[in-house]
């Protein structure tokens, strides 16, 4: 009797996480392909840490001449660590907490800041 009690515990528990924290897109790639481009061709959703945020990020690379893109759960401090740790590479870096994957909007586009 006691372990149908944990069960039932163990699932109210995992239903309050859920309830107190989003879901994000997550994803990471080039924009040689369009593997992270677009809500389109998104599919990985990854649920977060209750507190965390979804972010949306820009990066280029002058070695390889490419850009890249990423989603994902990250703490709500995330793009401003970024930008300390990456400088002039980080080019674009948002985040959001208000919906399930808020971070479906398309990067494509944005334009590099110099």
């Amino acid at each position: 009797m006691i372990f149908k009690h944990e069960i039932i515990l163990i699932f109210i528990l995992m239903a309050y996480r859920s309830a107190n924290s989003i879901r994000c897109y997550k994803c990471l790639g080039n924009f040689a392909d369009d593997s992270c481009q677009s809500e389109g061709y998104l599919s990985d959703v990854e649920q977060c840490q209750e507190g965390d945020i979804c972010y949306l990020e820009k990066t280029y690379s002058v070695v390889f001449e490419l850009a890249f893109g990423a989603r994902g759960c990250a703490k709500p401090n995330f793009c401003e660590e970024e930008k300390k740790k990456y400088g002039r590479k980080l080019r674009w870096c948002e985040s959001c907490n208000t919906t399930d994957k808020c971070n479906n909007y398309q990067i494509k586009y944005i334009k590099f800041k110099e």
